[in-house]
């Protein structure tokens, strides 16, 4: 049977955007043959060299997640890491929150695989 790393969605599946939320689908995510037996999500605000990563806590089971109090018409970076069996997949995307009087646009939203690193990876 077919086994590979996991598959990171397009940023229009993975994120949903309120004004001060966000939420991520991951159940958006191929597993690739082999099952999803963990997640790792990280945000942080894009603009201030000072702004530190907050990690997400989850169950695995939850088919997804919501990023609460955000702040309005802002950019905030993702990154999530899925591993399976194979090894793991990072993807990064960045999406911007709203200013109050814009209707919900989810073309704001971009996103990219950075990598995707097997298990058996050799050294040399």
């Amino acid at each position: 049977s077919f086994r590979a790393l996991p598959v990171a969605p397009d940023k229009a599946s993975v994120v949903t955007l309120n004004k001060t939320s966000a939420t991520v689908h991951l159940d958006s995510w191929h597993h690739g043959g082999c099952p999803i037996n963990k997640f790792k999500i990280r945000y942080r605000v894009l603009g201030n060299p000072n702004a530190d990563w907050i990690d997400v806590n989850h169950n695995l089971n939850e088919k997804q997640i919501d990023l609460n109090r955000l702040n309005i018409n802002s950019r905030y970076q993702l990154q999530i890491t899925a591993n399976n069996e194979v090894g793991f997949t990072e993807a990064e995307y960045t999406f911007s929150t709203h200013p109050d009087h814009h209707e919900l646009n989810p073309r704001t939203a971009s996103g990219h695989t950075i990598r995707g690193v097997p298990n058996k990876a050799s050294n040399n």
